[in-house]
């Protein structure tokens, strides 16, 4: 009888688990084994029209695309982004870092875009990214199975430990504080390529001058509940 009752739970618990894969649970997430490859840049025109009316781009309308893979964490893993921001005055993170509005966002797998689009509230479609080594390195963003942005990096220094906040706002209201630790390796911007189809919102979208780069290795982070921005 005994028996029963426990191949019945553990049945019951089976099927309950299975279920849960088919969703991320609710917030906060861990993401950590990231690595990224990263380019700053100037944007265009085009990106003003991304932003929500109530934010307010900085004047060089500067920004970066981030270009990633996390195998490991709570919540989302494994885990893949290649997301566009462009830096927002007046709502800094604690070392001066300007905060970051994602204007454009392709996120894998399935249950991590729906997860992470709904607490962003960003333009994102589901997809994921490709990382290439080499003497010039290479990642490319996935959106709805097309690329739609790749960047190229060339490192050129060591590595060292860095940790902090960044804010990312999601409304003109709200953001959502995300603290990291990573071993970040200085790097040279090669190149950065917007290739959103024709027809798409936001698809003249490019940059227009090449800032900074750099790599990311074993980066560790964790997206957190909204918070009011004063």
């Amino acid at each position: 009888m005994y028996k029963a009752i426990a191949a019945a739970c553990l049945t019951c618990s089976l099927i309950g688990s299975v279920s849960a894969e088919d969703k991320a649970p609710p917030p906060p997430y861990l993401v950590s084994g990231g690595h990224h490859y990263l380019v700053g840049v100037t944007w265009n025109e085009e990106a003003l029209k991304l932003l929500p009316p109530a934010l307010k781009a900085t004047p060089e309308r500067t920004g970066a695309i981030n270009i990633y893979q996390a195998p490991q964490g709570y919540g989302l893993s494994p885990y893949q982004s290649g997301y566009a921001w462009i830096d927002v005055e007046g709502h800094d993170s604690a070392d001066g870092t300007k905060a970051r509005y994602i204007i454009k966002a392709g996120i894998g797998p399935e249950k991590t875009y729906a997860a992470l689009s709904a607490l962003f509230r960003i333009d994102a479609a589901p997809g994921g990214t490709q990382l290439e080594d080499g003497d010039v390195k290479r990642g490319t963003g996935i959106r709805n199975g097309q690329p739609w942005v790749q960047v190229e990096i060339k490192t050129s220094g060591g590595c060292q430990s860095v940790a902090g906040t960044l804010n990312y706002p999601i409304s003109g209201s709200q953001m959502i504080q995300i603290p990291y630790a990573a071993e970040a390796c200085a790097a040279e911007p090669v190149s950065a390529t917007v290739m959103l189809p024709e027809g798409e919102k936001g698809a003249g979208l490019q940059p227009t001058k090449l800032l900074w780069a750099a790599e990311l290795r074993d980066t560790r982070f964790a997206f957190t509940f909204p918070v009011a921005m004063k």
